[in-house]
């Protein structure tokens, strides 16, 4: 039961316009005419090399007119976003424009990048043997400490230092943080502890885990097209769900307590694992090679939620372990990987803030960041510091907070959002 809470408790344009430089000539005889006719020829050359030409004039006049024709082209003041050349442009901030580097096509950054850490291929060795028992995984500290709580607490991070993210909607945001605040604080007043408030967390942060996975796959959509767009929105969510909360009837015993109901629920998990595999057969459908990193996250996200419903309807406690702390897993490398992109192309594009001087060095802050993170949260964990109970509550808070702002600050229906995230419309 451990583990399943902490499941859902828990990566040159370069141009040449000549030598630049002049030769000195020693006088030339007198040609006669002719010659002063040829010589006159070679100094309107010498001056026409010394011009810019006509890309260079180009080039500089694009903060100019050509910057002014693409917010008139966009209709709207702020992000002007020009994919015929895959570049992102902030029209509003004062900073100047620059280039985002594009990534690959059908691919959110790199085919080594989105399988390593979107896909999260590597969540298969926790299937390998030895690596789970029936209680645990060999992995459960380093995920909990310093995995599951980073991801949640870098969100108020990014919220409080990037503008971009708050879109205007800072006193929204700071009301959201007050009122999880007063929930927390409240329950523990009037209970000593919070454990009314474990099922709003448990049936939220499902939802949470949910919404994520439909979301980036809703990303690869706008990169690669194919599949249906309702059965991704709406379906992904509903099976992740299901997963999530059948693994909570199996660790409460509820559900093996009456066979009837056992037998209706098995043949309900062969009802729900057709969405998967409508999911990929959809995909599959008219598939090209752009739309292989779209299929291997499908197939990744698929293969372990089916895994899981399987094992649970199996009865197999050493699996269900495993593939709750491979879901965990994959839900936080998977967010910190999806800022990490962010990061990397708002150190170039939006508006200024703390957070685009902090995206350029945000491998740096971020490992740095959940280790101490993490460290302090071992460190207050333990009994004998009496701060248990107050860490308990703070992280409470954080989750809250970090479930509601995520449904906030990263809609794909925003035009400045898709852009940031490169997966803006054509």
């Amino acid at each position: 039961m451990r583990a399943f809470s902490r499941l859902l408790l828990a990566a040159a344009v370069a141009g040449a316009a000549g030598c630049g430089q002049s030769t000195s000539l020693p006088p030339a005889p007198d040609l006669g005419e002719d010659g002063r006719q040829i010589a006159t020829l070679v100094d309107r050359l010498n001056e026409d090399s010394s011009r810019p030409s006509r890309g260079e004039r180009r080039h500089s006049d694009r903060d100019g007119r050509a910057r002014e024709g693409g917010a008139q082209r966009d209709g709207r003041e702020g992000v002007d976003v020009r994919e015929g050349r895959g570049q992102v442009e902030d029209q509003g901030g004062p900073a100047p424009v620059t280039r985002a580097a594009p990534s690959g096509r059908g691919w959110l950054v790199s085919p080594a990048f989105d399988l390593l850490f979107v896909a999260n291929l590597g969540w298969l060795l926790l299937l390998l043997p030895g690596f789970a028992t029936r209680s645990d995984t060999s992995i459960d500290f380093w995920q909990i400490y310093f995995l599951t709580l980073p991801h949640r607490w870098v969100t108020l991070v990014l919220v409080a230092t990037d503008p971009d993210r708050r879109g205007g909607r800072s006193r929204r945001l700071v009301l959201v943080a007050a009122l999880a605040g007063a929930v927390v604080l409240g329950a523990f007043l009037g209970t000593g502890a919070f454990l009314c408030l474990a099922l709003v967390d448990f049936v939220w942060n499902s939802w949470h885990f949910a919404s994520q996975h439909a979301g980036v796959l809703r990303m690869y959509s706008r990169k690669a097209g194919g599949g249906v767009e309702w059965l991704e929105r709406w379906g992904l969510r509903g099976f992740v769900t299901y997963g999530a909360l059948r693994a909570a009837g199996w660790a409460t015993g509820w559900a093996e307590a009456d066979t009837a109901a056992l037998a209706r629920l098995r043949l309900l998990d062969l009802v729900v694992l057709a969405v998967p595999a409508t999911l990929l057969i959809t995909n599959l459908v008219g598939a090209t090679r752009e739309r292989i990193g779209k299929l291997a996250y499908l197939t990744s996200v698929c293969g372990l939620y089916s895994g899981f419903v399987l094992s649970l309807r199996a009865g197999e406690p050493g699996l269900v372990v495993a593939f709750a702390a491979a879901g965990s897993m994959f839900h936080a490398v998977e967010y910190l990987a999806i800022v990490t992109h962010y990061a990397r192309r708002r150190g170039e594009v939006g508006g200024p803030g703390a957070f685009r001087v902090l995206a350029r060095h945000w491998v740096t802050f971020l490992g740095l960041y959940a280790l101490a993170l993490g460290t302090v949260g071992v460190w207050m964990s333990r009994p004998e510091n009496g701060l248990v109970t107050l860490w308990q509550g703070l992280n409470l808070w954080a989750a809250f907070v970090h479930y509601a702002y995520d449904g906030m600050i990263w809609k794909l229906r925003r035009p400045e959002t898709a852009a940031a995230l490169g997966v803006a419309n054509p």
